[in-house]
């Protein structure tokens, strides 16, 4: 069984987010931005990645084998990435369509 999360990233004006849910960054120059994207994407449970408008910073879609493995991902490994200052997740409790 595969669970899926999406994560909505926002933060700062120019700052980045991340993961499973929706996370907030805290660093607002490039070099943070440029280290979180290229981390976030170094994650095989992100299936998904999108920079956007507005907020949220980030929007990220996760696939894990449980949600036990999600709060792993999120705890030990996002939430590890620098610039991250939250996380919201967002799980799917029924796929309709």
């Amino acid at each position: 069984m595969t669970s899926t999360g999406t994560s909505r990233a926002t933060g700062h004006a120019n700052a980045p987010a991340g993961a499973g849910g929706t996370p907030r960054a805290g660093g607002s120059d490039r070099a943070t931005v440029l280290a979180f994207e290229e981390r976030a994407t170094s994650f095989v449970e992100v299936v998904e990645f999108r920079r956007m408008f507005g907020l949220p910073d980030y929007f990220l879609r996760v696939a894990t084998e449980s949600l036990q493995h999600y709060e792993s991902f999120v705890t030990d490994m996002l939430e590890d990435v620098p610039g991250i200052a939250r996380v919201d997740s967002h799980l799917t409790m029924k796929h309709i369509k």
